[in-house]
């Protein structure tokens, strides 16, 4: 079960690892109402049929505890079998799950460029139909994207990044390719894939973050702050050498917009000039320490 756990906390899972996995463990539930698990190798190893004795303690009437035993073991296995079953084949016959491992899972993809022509189109389309009805999809040509697809699995096969994992390949086909030279609909479908979470581990993990940071020293802080830090701390630089302040300062004095490019001048950018130039000389400062 530990296994299976640390699949679904993955922040770079795959969907085959997820079937893959799911599969495995009902097969060593199975195997276990049969075989030992490591836990009771170790108590057989260490029992002594002689004095009828583990590790020095005597076990009084350990046959009729072992036929017991063997009878809880059988109704323990065969509910936590009946439950797996229950709450995970709904997830191994999702559709979706389905659509996302035969199609954006670019380590799948077949050798033969006949293979790979027409891998993924069908996925493609269902998981396009499927969420039709998002807000980002209004302006979906479905047509276009089935071309994009088809230069995409030509065009990227052989480049370096395609050695990078599920999430890694299509967050950097994201950054660099979703423009109109490159696969811009179908990294709009590969977005909408990557926000479909397995399981809750992750927002498990924002609110241990929550507590740490609003807790009994900090009962007042407000939940906007708390926001602004949770964002810092999800998408932010994970070392503090990483941040480049400067850069910041010119975007809160609008020097700058968020893409980098200039920004256009307004009166409460003038306004704030003078309060950012003593912000601005302590960044420089900072960056001339670190160097």
């Amino acid at each position: 079960m530990t296994e299976l756990s640390l699949v679904f906390q993955s922040e770079d899972v795959t969907p085959s690892a997820v079937q893959q996995q799911i599969e495995e463990t009902y097969s060593r539930v199975e195997l276990l109402k049969t075989i030992d698990g490591i836990s009771l190798q170790d108590f057989r190893s260490k029992y002594d049929p002689e004095f009828d004795s583990y590790e020095g303690i005597n076990l009084e009437e350990y046959q009729s505890g072992e036929e017991m035993f063997q009878l809880d073991r059988i109704e323990v296995l065969t509910s936590l079998d009946l439950y797996l079953h229950e709450r995970f084949d709904p997830l191994l016959n999702s559709a979706v799950l389905c659509w996302m491992r035969d199609s954006f899972e670019h380590r799948r993809w077949p050798e033969g460029p006949g293979e790979l022509a027409s891998w993924g189109v069908g996925g493609i389309r269902s998981f396009a139909d499927h969420f039709s009805g998002l807000t980002s999809m209004g302006d979906f040509n479905i047509e276009e994207c089935l071309h994009q697809w088809k230069r995409l699995k030509e065009e990227v096969r052989d480049v370096p990044f395609f050695s990078l994992s599920y999430k890694r390949f299509w967050e950097h086909l994201s950054r660099h390719y979703d423009n109109i030279h490159g696969y811009s609909l179908v990294i709009k479908l590969a977005r909408v894939s990557l926000m479909i979470m397995p399981d809750t581990s992750c927002c498990e993990r924002v609110v241990a973050k929550y507590n740490r940071m609003h807790d009994s020293k900090r009962p007042n802080l407000h939940i906007k702050t708390v926001r602004s830090a949770l964002a810092v701390t999800n998408y932010g630089p994970k070392l503090i050498d990483d941040f480049d302040p400067a850069r910041v300062v010119d975007m809160w004095m609008g020097l700058i917009g968020a893409d980098g490019k200039p920004a256009a001048e307004t009166g409460g950018c003038i306004k704030r000039r003078s309060i950012a130039a003593l912000a601005r000389k302590v960044a420089k400062a900072a960056a001339l320490k670190r160097s």
